[in-house]
């Protein structure tokens, strides 16, 4: 028995340790210019020439990106869904200091609301779109953004009474998610 339950903590080690993604950097004069960090998922590292090995999360659950500035002092937080053995392209981006994207089969996704309630002073706010909270599920609605902020994090806000943002989160859209937004209680929590 003990042997059994060794071998299930082995497999399990692999397959976790498995997990894994690589981050690289482009267009590094461009970075030179400022002082970033990066950070997904506790690891951290400045743009380089180097190549990151990025461990990332069960398929059900969502990767943080942290993006630091070190001048201003402005850090900001991103969901993304990174998928295992993949290669992802970090650049330096003037409409969001950087964008980031799978090196291949790539795609922007799209969002779906579901609420427990239908509140008509609410609505969720995605690109140029906005999703009036008037029934309990919309249907999908997909970003069409600019051709060169097409990857840079996307902005997801509820708001009330046309300017009052309640919630909001920033995710990066990589592979053509579909990405359910459950509202309750004025708070979004999200899903695929």
């Amino acid at each position: 028995m003990k042997h059994l339950v060794f071998i299930i903590t082995i497999i399990n080690s692999i397959i976790v340790y498995s997990q894994q993604a690589t981050i690289k950097f482009e267009n590094l004069e461009k970075f030179k210019e400022v002082n970033y960090i990066f950070e997904i998922n506790r690891t951290k590292f400045k743009p380089n020439n180097q190549t990151y090995k990025i461990k990332i999360n069960k398929k059900n659950e969502f990767d943080t990106l942290i993006f630091y500035d070190i001048k201003s002092k402005n850090k900001q937080i991103s969901f993304a869904k990174f998928k295992e053995n993949k290669v992802y392209i970090i650049r330096f981006s003037p409409c969001s200091s950087y964008i980031i994207y799978p090196a291949k089969k790539r795609g922007i996704g799209k969002i779906k609301v579901i609420s427990d309630e239908i509140n008509k002073n609410l609505k969720v706010s995605f690109c140029s779109d906005e999703i009036i909270l008037e029934q309990i599920k919309s249907k999908y609605s997909k970003c069409y953004p600019s051709a060169m902020c097409r990857f840079s994090y996307q902005k997801i806000e509820l708001i009330e009474n046309e300017d009052k943002i309640v919630d909001y989160f920033n995710f990066h859209f990589l592979h053509k998610e579909n990405l359910k937004i459950i509202v309750t209680n004025k708070k979004m929590k999200f899903k695929i």
